[in-house]
């Protein structure tokens, strides 16, 4: 088996915004999926931790190590939908202690069939100042998909790197974008790539997720009808 092909839920972007918050569009994610959340921002000043607030009520969510230096930043967030959430939402991503923000990109997906306990592997981001660049995986188990966030500082079109089908892209107007792309069947893949990069600093994001078990069979569970011992 594979992981089944994520879900993009949620594109948007503010550009030449004051405002230090961001809000997506309303979705309903399904109950137990791995719900992805992805924030870039160009900005001002000095940066704490964003926050995260869901509308329906917030639950736990991992966040990757976040991604800043003086004018930029990457947040990314995953965790399993509870079973009291599956209902329509927003989620509001605020930036503390900046002076002024400008631009936000804010992609969400989900992929059902998988949950927090699904990720084997979430390498530490990387930044490269590079046109291309990728995050390296120890080798993926066999089933196992990939998935991958790049929030890079600027307003050209990334495209995927080999075997990657791209879920989702934001450009924003000026000099910020967001994408998502996935390989749902990932064995033995080591590198989580993109191209098109445009030279600036970009935050590169990639998870492993284990393939779901098969689905239990009732065959060869009973005695056949009519069969008896000697």
């Amino acid at each position: 088996m594979t992981i089944a092909t994520p879900t993009l839920l949620s594109n948007t972007s503010d550009n030449n915004t004051s405002g230090a918050a961001t809000t997506s569009a309303t979705f309903t994610p399904t109950i137990g999926a791995l719900l992805f959340v992805a924030h870039g921002m160009q900005r001002d000043g000095t940066s704490t931790p964003a926050s995260i607030a869901f509308s329906a009520g917030t639950w736990s969510m991992t966040k990757s190590p976040e991604q800043t230096n003086s004018f930029q930043e990457g947040n990314v967030w995953r965790g399993t939908v509870p079973s009291d959430r599956g209902t329509a939402m927003t989620i509001t991503v605020t930036a503390q202690g900046v002076t002024s923000t400008f631009r936000h990109v804010l992609l969400i997906a989900e992929i059902t069939g998988a949950n927090a306990a699904s990720v084997l592997q979430a390498p530490t981001p990387v930044n490269p100042f590079s046109t291309s660049g990728g995050v390296t995986l120890s080798a993926c188990s066999a089933g196992s998909g990939v998935f991958g966030i790049a929030l890079p500082q600027n307003n050209t079109v990334i495209t995927p790197g080999a075997n990657y089908t791209e879920l989702g892209q934001n450009v924003v107007l000026t000099n910020y974008s967001g994408q998502m792309q996935y390989d749902v069947d990932a064995t033995g893949v080591t590198t989580c790539d993109w191209t098109d990069l445009d030279g600036a600093v970009s935050y590169l994001y990639a998870f492993e997720i284990a393939a779901p078990p098969p689905a239990r069979s009732l065959l060869g569970a009973y005695p056949m009808l009519g069969s008896r011992s000697i």
